[in-house]
């Protein structure tokens, strides 16, 4: 006599199968990881809201807090982004260019080959784009095509959050960093004149000093 088989058993192992590959294939994030995208809710208060909300004029355009922490996280170990005055002017200015992590792209006014998260120009895109090796093959391809040099910086989102670190430290002198180190408000103006290149109004101020008080709390 075969030995009969329990099918619900069967069905339990599988059940429990899956859900051990799901939890390998995602794991869960770092309590570092947790513990910035929290601060990014509170600096970006619309993005905590999961999923995001996309604008039908940028369709999959907009990542939440909780995907945009990994990617920032490791462009400051990329580009050597220690020092927490840095990070808050790092996450203020993305905070802003990108309406709280909504777009990646200028829509306003549409400008071409503008964006990244902290709304590059397309020269510094270019230039960008040369700096990362793993897309030299591509980049050769797509030559001087603003547009798709910018599709090819959008294509991970470690390169799209990546941009604002590498132009810090490739496009700012050390004396706007040192000024930004320090943490005063003086340092950070100069950082957005002098290296950024545009005018420290009231809204940029504002995100800056709640994501200084948030990146000394990490």
């Amino acid at each position: 006599m075969k030995p009969s088989i329990n099918i619900a058993l069967l069905i339990s192992i599988s059940v429990f199968v899956s859900g051990q590959a799901d939890t390998c294939s995602n794991p869960p994030q770092s309590d570092k990881v947790v513990q910035f995208a929290d601060a990014l809710k509170v600096i970006c208060p619309n993005s905590a809201r999961e999923p995001c909300i996309n604008d039908p004029k940028a369709p999959h355009q907009c990542r939440s807090a909780s995907q945009a922490a990994e990617p920032i996280l490791r462009s400051f170990e990329k580009y050597n982004i220690t020092n927490k005055n840095e990070m808050a002017a790092l996450v203020s200015l993305m905070a802003l260019e990108s309406d709280e992590f909504k777009y990646q792209k200028n829509v306003f006014p549409g400008r071409p080959g503008q964006g990244t998260r902290n709304m590059q120009m397309p020269k510094w895109n270019a230039r960008y784009l040369a700096s990362i090796p793993e897309l030299k093959d591509q980049r050769e391809k797509v030559g001087d095509d603003k547009a798709k040099i910018l599709d090819l910086l959008l294509s991970k989102d470690d390169y799209d959050f990546g941009s604002a670190a590498w132009y810090m430290t490739s496009q700012c002198t050390s004396d706007v960093r040192k000024g930004l180190q320090d943490g005063k408000e003086d340092g950070w103006e100069k950082y957005i004149t002098a290296c950024v290149g545009t005018t420290a109004s009231g809204e940029r101020l504002r995100y800056w000093q709640v994501a200084v008080k948030e990146m000394q709390k990490l």
